[in-house]
């Protein structure tokens, strides 16, 4: 199973998407985290490559494969997806597959401009106003 890692503390966004998104999320007081930690969705490992024509064996530490969230709630998560690196959408699709090995129904959104950013930001209020209100709304990954 996937494990939590403490994260190198990041104090402010990273890039203009992030910041309008934490301006946005502080402006309708929604409480938030920003990147508060790591989780480890493919765990590091060692492999071991034999040449037979040297005579040896080489090993290759593996490093594990691990994301970071931009803003979790109680429940819910946002990631702010402006330009997509090489590699994020196994990633993503690594952390989706994690959430559902581990029963964990969140309200997950991933706005990629600010227009997004604004109906992620309405929706995130809608399901906390639920949320309250009742304990068995059912939001399910829902993704913008």
């Amino acid at each position: 199973m996937p494990q939590k890692q403490p994260a190198a503390t990041s104090a402010s966004p990273r890039n203009n998407l992030e910041l309008f998104a934490w301006e946005q999320l502080t402006k309708e007081g929604i409480d938030f985290k920003y990147e508060p930690y790591s989780i480890v969705l493919a765990p590091s490992s060692v492999f071991i490559e034999h040449e037979p024509q040297k005579f040896r064996q080489k090993t290759d530490k593996v490093l594990p494969i691990t994301y970071k969230p931009d803003f979790v709630g109680d429940e819910w998560l946002m990631e702010t997806k402006g330009l997509r690196r090489p590699g994020f959408d196994v990633r993503w699709k690594l952390f989706k597959k994690y959430l559902k090995d581990n029963n964990l129904n969140w309200l997950v959104l991933m706005p990629s401009n600010q227009a997004e950013v604004l109906t992620a930001v309405k929706i995130i209020k809608e399901y906390i106003k639920k949320k309250n209100e009742s304990n068995n709304w059912d939001w399910g990954l829902l993704q913008i």
